[in-house]
């Protein structure tokens, strides 16, 4: 079933104009932030993964790229796959300017888990 699953996300991808933002629809309807969904969402996001390093045509603009960094922005911070996110997205590239308001933000919150695994 699982391998059913991994052929399923990858032929998903291929069918879609943009896999960044189909592969966040996704994970979002997870329902990630919420605990739910956890063994689902691992699996999508580590076969979008794979299928975006081997597929590197779909790399983002600049301008898209920094939608899906504000959007995924949320995703990450739940402590939900980080990692994985973390790399798809270029979170480590991101302005220091736009990082900085996420980590006044977490701070705020006394979310110091989530702060810790975005600022490593």
């Amino acid at each position: 079933m699982r391998n059913q699953a991994r052929k399923n996300v990858k032929n998903f991808l291929a069918t879609v104009d943009d896999p960044h933002t189909a592969l966040l629809d996704l994970l979002e309807g997870c329902n990630i932030s919420k605990g739910k969904g956890n063994s689902l969402a691992n699996l999508i996001a580590n076969e979008a993964q794979q299928w975006l390093v081997e597929h590197p045509e779909y790399q983002l603009s600049e301008l898209r790229l920094r939608k899906a960094q504000a959007r995924v922005f949320n995703l990450v911070t739940e402590g939900q796959l980080v990692n994985v996110l973390i790399y798809i997205y270029r979170l480590e590239e991101a302005d220091h300017p736009f990082l900085l308001g996420h980590v006044i933000h977490l701070h705020q919150m006394g979310k110091y888990k989530e702060l810790f695994n975005i600022v490593l």
